[in-house]
């Protein structure tokens, strides 16, 4: 393996070394993961959580609007719905 250094602030490397302990790993390894995650998700491979949230906003911006248009006395009843949803489903 090569070898590399590089510097970060403080806090985060207050940060990893409180990660690295509580988990019982090093920071090489989380570093070498975040790099993997890192590469992954610029090349497409990977789950990508800024995409995710571009796609949720538009898609709850069209179903607001198609609400708004189309059902604007279900809104309510939906949102309830939704909520529901997220404690069964998320806890929430």
């Amino acid at each position: 393996m090569g070898h590399i250094s590089f510097r970060v602030p403080l806090d985060l490397q207050d940060d990893l070394a409180s990660f690295c302990k509580a988990n019982s790993v090093t920071a090489s390894d989380v570093c070498r993961d975040a790099l993997r995650v890192y590469f992954e998700v610029r090349s497409g491979k990977a789950f990508d959580p800024q995409r995710m949230a571009i796609i949720c906003e538009y898609t709850q911006l069209v179903a607001d609007e198609w609400v708004k248009k189309n059902a604007p006395d279900r809104r309510e009843e939906l949102l309830a719905t939704v909520d529901a949803r997220l404690e069964r489903h998320h806890g929430r």
